[in-house]
């Protein structure tokens, strides 16, 4: 099961030499999700995730505020101006995206990591 990728040049040397392309989206193998996965950075990993398990644009995910994460519920609500299309979507959080968001929620409140205009991914 893959999912779009954000945008190219964030993650270095990574070869996507297996991945399909429909369209103007570009999807990923396991194999080549697992490669991405290998990054040093906590930070890009967690947007990496939030990627492919949402297939979220990287202008949506570093838009992402906390107003639009509904971890009760387990849905992104993204209005239309928050989207390319101009088309409002409900996007189901996974199980693994759950859990990075709720780590990321209890960082930001107990201060290790500063929390930017409600930005999730600050």
């Amino acid at each position: 099961m893959g999912r779009t990728l954000l945008a190219r040049g964030q993650l270095g040397q990574t070869s996507l030499s297996s991945s399909i392309t429909t369209g103007h989206q570009q999807i990923l193998s396991e194999g080549e999700y697992q490669r991405l996965l290998a990054v040093p950075s906590l930070h890009l990993r967690r947007i990496i995730v939030c990627a492919y398990e949402t297939g979220m644009r990287a202008g949506e995910i570093k838009k992402l505020t906390w107003d639009k994460v509904d971890l009760k519920t387990g849905f992104i609500r993204l209005a239309a101006e928050d989207t390319k299309t101009n088309e409002k979507r409900a996007i189901p959080i996974s199980p693994a995206l759950q859990e990075i968001l709720e780590e990321i929620r209890k960082e930001q409140r107990e201060g290790k990591v500063a929390p930017i205009g409600g930005h999730v991914f600050t």
